[in-house]
């Protein structure tokens, strides 16, 4: 279930004004964990093949 249709339920139609801004803070927060994961394994890479 997406965020999307639990804040309606709660917040009624002021849930859904605050779904979204709420669901981008989320995908940005997963973005820069995934993305710093990834270039510390590709730092990590690089250093083990100099």
């Amino acid at each position: 279930m997406h965020i999307n249709s639990i804040l309606p339920i709660f917040f009624g139609v002021e849930g859904i004004f605050f779904a979204q801004p709420i669901s981008d803070l989320i995908t940005l927060l997963m973005s820069t964990i995934l993305l710093r994961a990834t270039f510390k394994e590709l730092d990590q890479q690089e250093s083990g093949q100099s």
